[in-house]
């Protein structure tokens, strides 16, 4: 479970935005 506010779509595997701000990728989350 990955908590983001302003975040694009993960299962897409596009970037996404943290709340501290910091970009990962869907892949980070595994």
């Amino acid at each position: 479970m990955i908590d983001i506010y302003p975040a694009i779509d993960i299962y897409n595997g596009e970037a996404v935005s943290l709340e501290n701000g910091d970009i990962k990728r869907k892949e980070s989350f595994g």
